[in-house]
């Protein structure tokens, strides 16, 4: 008995023989619905050419012995018993093309253009053809038993054989590794064998029909009828025309999935009448597919940048769910995990937008956070709250430390400001003129109950202060006995250079002797007690230079790659330097924006710079590390003189040090050192003298 399907208001009952004809079709789609991921497995499982083209076959085969074992057996419920699994196959091949037999064959057709000579040719041919008879018809057996699988894989045993041994040569493997790789060809294999199990139906339908049964099939005729009704029926259509009309397409052809597409487009699927329509008619699987598809594509074109945008399309997005009649799709999850995106974009700029320099203003910000938190039901598991934590944190860490030190409780810490201050005290209190003074205050702090990191932090700052003092004092007296004894400095002058460099501030050879001597008034035993200050060597208090200066200041005190003895033994004045008369120049050879070396502050160095202006005899200098001077022309060397005359010096690696050597390459410039460094340098980094 036919079953009635309701439609709107409508009622669609399928004639008897369409009922009928339904059920068969039905039976024989889930019968190779049942299989079809095993086939989709064994049909990509072949690791080479040769089991693709036997695993494919066989696999095949035991398809349709499974298909065709229900379809007899669908007879048999409905006491038809005339025929066995061969004849039933027998009958349905006269009638109906098996397309995988035509794509298997394409498949062996390109491996046997393989072939390397007509004699391999005909043996495969030979072969195929009986593989063939046996696998097609069943002859062997003359019965299509549960051995059906092993049968069609021995008659295929010999073709394979053959196929195993063609084409040893490289070319023929390329080639076999291109059809094996063939996607495209082994997709159309599982297609043609899903395809002709699905085809069995046809031939069950007619059996049933030939033995009296009433089985109504889909005409080509009705199908294109169908479809043109469907073509001229407007979605516009008023609601009783259009369901009319559907009825009629689907008495016609109930399986054109166009009809079904139409309804859930036109109507809806609240009662889910259109669901259990096409359940019906073998399409659960595609109207699912469907709807989802419909909501995915609605989903992509819904705003959902912002919180309020998201809400309002979750909204939209369940509305059509529940027109569809989805219960569960990965577009509302998806919805769902955007929205709380926004909020939690939503806390960020909560935390962004508010100030937090101060504890009580990071904890407005925490309760405001927590109370959108509450507002969304969004937990406090966020990362705005992760943050404005983090920043409590580093403020009550501030809190805590003193000096560096990170206290474990603010109470210790804000005892140990209190210590601060009177250590500090106490330090004011003490007239730290000598030595021995820092003894003293040592004691003082020693002898008070501070905070024990406190205490060590200003015991090791007075240590250091001595110690540093110590090294300053016995650097003077090394100084001073080299002076007063006109020793050569050798290599030991190099370290003493750069240790008064470091510590004394940059100073030029005349300046750095008085205040090391106390402008020569104490000598080796006036620096040997406690009662030498730090301020008797004026160290502490001597004014730093521009670093472009130190340069210049120390130009004259030697180099780094020989001994230099100290000018005018028993002179303080500094060496002499080279007079107008050493460079022999003409005032009027330079012109402004020229680049030159010109001797700086009357001294005997010559550093790089470009002329800004030329008065007569006067030049205007503007040195490339920043300094301007005015100077007589002969003060002044060309380029090209000074490069090929001067003894140049270059600051190797932009450091603080100066290493002797000649110009190698102009373009680019590049200094070669006397102990074989080698480097392209900038101009400002060279200096030099006559």
């Amino acid at each position: 008995m036919s079953d009635s399907y309701h439609l709107f208001g409508k009622q669609f009952t399928p004639s008897q023989g369409l009922h009928n004809y339904n059920v068969f079709r039905n039976e024989v789609l889930l019968s190779v619905k049942s299989v079809s991921a095993e086939v989709h497995t064994k049909f990509n499982s072949a690791s080479n050419i040769e089991e693709l083209i036997e695993g494919t076959q066989s696999t095949y085969s035991a398809l349709l012995g499974k298909v065709i074992d229900d379809c007899v057996n669908c007879l048999n419920k409905n006491n038809i018993f005339d025929l066995d699994k061969k004849l039933f196959f027998d009958t349905h091949v006269k009638q109906y093309k098996l397309k995988f037999e035509e794509v298997h064959d394409t498949l062996v057709d390109r491996y046997e253009s393989i072939l390397e000579n007509e004699a391999e040719k005909d043996a495969y041919r030979t072969a195929r053809r009986q593989g063939r008879s046996r696998w097609v018809g069943f002859t062997d057996q003359g019965r299509l038993d549960a051995g059906i699988n092993n049968a069609a894989m021995g008659a295929l045993h010999g073709t394979v054989n053959i196929l195993g041994k063609i084409g040893s040569s490289i070319g023929a493997s390329m080639k076999k590794s291109a059809i094996f790789n063939d996607h495209e060809l082994r997709t159309a294999l599982v297609e043609a064998a899903l395809s002709d199990a699905r085809a069995l139906h046809y031939t069950l339908a007619a059996r049933f029909k030939a033995k009296g049964g009433q089985v109504t099939t889909i005409s080509s005729e009705n199908v294109r009828k169908a479809g043109y009704m469907l073509e001229n029926l407007d979605i516009k259509a008023d609601r009783e025309h259009a369901l009319t009309t559907i009825i009629e397409m689907l008495e016609l052809n109930p399986y054109n999935f166009e009809i079904y597409e139409y309804l859930l487009r036109k109507f809806d699927d609240r009662n889910g009448e259109v669901t259990a329509l096409a359940t019906a008619f073998g399409l659960a699987e595609r109207i699912e597919n469907y709807k989802q598809d419909l909501l995915q594509r609605y989903f992509d074109v819904l705003p959902k940048d912002t919180l309020e945008e998201a809400k309002k399309s979750k909204g939209e997005l369940a509305t059509l769910c529940e027109a569809l009649a989805i219960k569960e799709d990965n577009c509302t999850k998806e919805m769902d995990n955007i929205i709380i995106e926004c909020k939690h974009k939503c806390a960020l700029e909560i935390f962004e937008s508010m100030p937090k320099s101060t504890e009580e203003e990071a904890f407005l910000v925490k309760d405001a956070i927590i109370a959108f938190c509450q507002k969304e039901e969004l937990g406090e598991d966020t990362p705005a709250m992760a943050k404005i934590h983090a920043v409590l944190a580093q403020i009550d860490q501030d809190i805590r430390t003193v000096e560096g030190i990170i206290f474990e409780t603010r109470e210790i810490a804000s005892q140990a400001r209190l210590d601060k201050s009177s250590i500090e005290e106490i330090i004011t209190s003490i007239p730290l003129i000598f030595k021995g003074d820092f003894s003293a205050l040592s004691d003082k702090i020693k002898s008070g109950s501070f905070n024990d990191k406190i205490e060590a932090l200003y015991l090791k700052y007075v240590d250091d202060t001595v110690a540093e003092f110590d090294k300053k004092l016995n650097l003077a007296k090394n100084y001073a006995y080299k002076k007063q004894n006109n020793k050569k400095f050798s290599g030991g002058f190099k370290n003493l250079f750069s240790d008064v460099k470091n510590l004394l501030g940059s100073t030029n050879e005349e300046e750095t002797w008085k205040e090391l001597t106390h402008d020569g008034k104490f000598s080796l035993e006036d620096v040997d007690s406690d009662q030498a200050s730090p301020s008797s060597l004026s160290i502490s208090g001597y004014p730093l230079k521009m670093e472009s200066k130190k340069r210049k200041l120390f130009a004259g005190w030697g180099s780094n790659n020989e001994d230099t003895s100290v000018s005018h033994a028993g002179s303080t004045n500094p060496p002499p330097v080279a007079t107008t008369a050493d460079t022999d120049l003409p005032n009027n050879s330079y012109e402004a924006g020229q680049t030159v070396f010109a001797r700086y502050a009357k001294g005997n160095t010559y550093y790089p710079g470009t002329i800004s202006a030329v008065n007569g005899s006067q030049v205007d200098i503007a040195f490339l590390d920043g300094d301007k001077e005015t100077m007589p022309a002969g003060d002044v060397l060309a380029l090209q003189k000074a490069l090929s005359t001067l003894k140049l010096q270059g600051n190797f690696n932009k450091g603080f040090s100066w290493y002797s050597g000649k110009i190698s390459k102009t373009e680019p410039l590049t200094m070669q050192y006397d102990d074989g460094d080698v480097e392209q340098i900038e101009l400002k980094q060279l200096r030099g003298t006559l």
